[in-house]
């Protein structure tokens, strides 16, 4: 057994027409102008003079409003407030600001007790790290008029030109910087000790 409906006919769409729409093609008369444009384009002639005659934006809007009539859509032109263009430009008059910038770079007071390895750029050797610590420690307590005495009239330093802490950097052997006032202060702290305590 089959059966077998017949289809409906498909619905036709509404089209409703916009504002400044033909209602019917052609019931709008084309100006002129483009009538011409239209004649010379199917002729495949044009005048140079025309084609390359320098007209300003209202020169323009004029012979298309005479052309077309003044209740044409073809005359309808966008309106522009141009009292802006008159205005002169005041001048910065807002108040000048300070604007505060955080350095890249920190300056502090010279370091005589420090193990960049491990404090800096955290380093750890296990369970060798407390004794490494205390060499280190041990180390600049004995050289600390030496360390002292090397560069008397900078008792600053930056980190400016070292590692970031953190960074991926190997373990370095820092060597002793040469000083001539570290050793004589260095000497004279001894000499001074031993007389001391003889």
């Amino acid at each position: 057994m089959y059966y077998q409906k017949d289809s409906a006919p498909a619905a036709k769409p509404v089209v409703q027409p916009v504002k400044y729409q033909d209602q019917e093609p052609g019931s709008i008369p084309l100006p002129p102008s483009v009538l011409g444009v239209i004649k010379r384009a199917e002729k495949e002639v044009i005048d140079p003079r025309e084609l390359f005659s320098m007209k300003s934006e209202a020169q323009i809007d004029k012979a298309i409003v005479e052309e077309s009539g003044p209740t044409s859509i073809y005359s309808q032109f966008p309106t522009y407030n141009r009292g802006f263009t008159t205005l002169q430009f005041g001048g910065r008059t807002f108040e000048p600001r300070v604007k505060y910038v955080e350095p890249s770079f920190v300056c502090h007071r010279r370091l005589y007790f420090e193990e960049k390895n491990a404090e800096r750029q955290g380093w750890e050797l296990g369970p060798l790290q407390p004794i490494t610590s205390t060499l280190y420690f041990l180390k600049d307590f004995f050289t600390l008029p030496y360390n002292f005495g090397t560069r008397p009239c900078q008792r600053w330093e930056c980190s400016a030109g070292k590692c970031l802490p953190g960074d991926p950097t190997p373990y370095l052997l820092y060597p002793v910087e040469f000083s001539v006032t570290g050793g004589l202060l260095q000497a004279g702290t001894v000499v001074g000790l031993a007389a001391l305590f003889p």
